[in-house]
């Protein structure tokens, strides 16, 4: 009878620790959505207390792939969704470098920034967190880290001590596009008119509380309507958008994201898979 039930209290457990979640589903979700003959796919991640996460990889470190790197850091690990990132300096991802001020956990991977056309630098610590600074404001302000570090990047000095500063704190950074910022589109309306997928990843406010989001727009469409879609849709549904930057579609295909219970959903799939990647910007639980 003892064996019997201590089989049994085994069994139960072993069913428990296999069906174990993820994530919360509280704070992360995944689907589709229609706002005025718009289609989008849309990840919502809340950011309460911090057990939602990113972690992004720049590049390829120690004779590592982006891929290979990935997949070793994400052993044991509770992944919610991956994407592609940054932009690369050629269509053939495989022969491209990554474009704007880049660092990889402190290391150096591009340290030309470019003031003239990607606002949005993109800072990630190692606690997790995400800060998007818009390069037209001259003087950023990163709070990330717990404390305010304040630098003026159109000054040599200053860009020299942000550097050291990303150095030392092992920051992983990359420039982007900003389409939108403190609740306003920045995209001007003579911008290109090409149509074509596109990605987003947006830092938005509601009722306090911050909710990033990555929303994926398979309607081909010029960057401005898409832009403007994405921006109205999470209006209408009472968020204030902080900041909206692009993500690469083009010579880097690369999405994921994972149910609950950790298998993969199929229902947005990408041209690419995680090896090719050549940088990758992770969300994951903790």
């Amino acid at each position: 009878m003892k064996q019997t039930l201590s089989l049994l209290l085994l069994i139960c457990v072993c069913i428990t620790n296999y069906s174990q979640d993820i994530y919360d589903t509280d704070l992360v979700s995944f689907g589709s959505k229609s706002f005025n003959n718009e289609e989008f796919k849309i990840v919502t991640l809340k950011r309460d207390n911090n057990r939602v996460r990113v972690k992004y990889f720049a590049s390829e470190i120690g004779g590592k792939s982006v891929g290979e790197r990935y997949n070793e850091w994400s052993k044991n690990k509770n992944i919610i969704c991956y994407s592609s990132g940054a932009y690369m300096s050629d269509l053939s991802a495989s022969q491209a470098n990554l474009v704007g001020l880049t660092f990889d956990y402190g290391d150096v991977v591009n340290q030309h920034l470019i003031l003239d056309r990607l606002h949005a630098l993109v800072v990630v610590y190692p606690n997790g967190n995400i800060d998007i600074a818009n390069l037209n404001e001259g003087t950023l302000t990163f709070s990330g880290s717990g404390s305010a570090n304040t630098f003026d990047l159109t000054n040599s000095m200053q860009k020299q001590k942000f550097i050291d500063w990303a150095k030392d704190n092992k920051l992983t950074i990359f420039q982007t596009h900003l389409l939108a910022f403190n609740n306003e589109i920045l995209l001007a309306k003579n911008s290109p008119p090409d149509e074509r997928e596109r990605r987003f990843l947006v830092v938005a406010e509601k009722n306090g509380k911050e909710v990033q989001f990555i929303i994926h727009k398979e309607q081909y469409s010029s960057l401005l309507r898409s832009t403007t879609a994405v921006f109205d849709y999470l209006k209408s549904k009472g968020y204030s958008v902080k900041s909206l930057i692009n993500l690469d579609t083009g010579a880097q295909d690369v999405f994921k994201f994972f149910n609950y219970d950790g298998t993969e959903n199929n229902k947005l799939v990408t041209k690419m898979n995680v090896n090719d990647a050549r940088n990758l910007i992770v969300y994951y639980y903790q």
